[in-house]
């Protein structure tokens, strides 16, 4: 209720029904000849998140909503098949950001126009690697934060750039020492920046 900004991404449009009645997440084990794949359609995605749209800003009037496509294919339902869910996926981002406060955070775009070549994606050519997630987070950074907030997270990665070093002194007292001022550096950001998950 008190949140400003919702992050929404979307994964795929292809869903599984259990019965021919019920949209599922999950198939708890039960077996594969009790659910029907289906491809759903751009109007009924769109029809979905104005309802949603419209519950969460009866009670949070002022939430901005920021929507984006995951850029990772879900090859195992085909690549024909996972550019058509896309399509639909952005048809229907496109068609939801007419709505109030509601904004689209191209990450798909970078990953898959500007970051084309293969060397952006791991092994499995579709999960991108940690520097085409870098570029996708300093875009993000570009366009949805300010400077005094780009400094926060600085100091933040610099926390966590430092937490993840391997002391080079690992006796016990050079081990004490670096968990020591790990834990002070935590504390000196939480007292600074009481609203800021460290």
């Amino acid at each position: 209720k008190t949140a400003s900004v919702l992050f929404v991404t979307f994964g795929t449009a292809w869903g599984y029904s259990y019965h021919d009645s019920m949209v599922v997440a999950n198939c708890h084990k039960v077996s594969q000849a009790e659910f029907r794949k289906e491809l759903s359609e751009t109007i009924e995605i769109l029809e979905a998140w104005k309802d949603v749209l419209g519950i969460l800003r009866e009670f949070n009037p002022t939430l901005k909503v920021v929507f984006t496509v995951s850029p990772v294919r879900h090859v195992r339902d085909g690549l024909i098949e996972n550019n058509q869910s896309k399509a639909i996926l952005l048809d229907a981002v496109r068609r939801l950001n007419k709505e109030k406060e509601s904004f689209y955070f191209p990450s798909y775009e970078i990953v898959i126009d500007q970051l084309r070549d293969y060397r952006f994606f791991k092994q499995d050519r579709v999960h991108p690697t940690d520097e085409a997630v870098s570029v996708v987070w300093e875009s993000f950074l570009n366009y949805y934060v300010n400077d005094s907030t780009r400094l926060i997270v600085k100091e933040i990665n610099a926390y966590h750039r430092f937490k993840a070093h391997i002391p080079r002194n690992s006796d016990e007292k050079g081990l004490a020492d670096y968990s020591e001022r790990c834990d002070r550096l935590n504390s000196e950001l939480k007292t600074k920046y009481p609203n800021v998950w460290v």
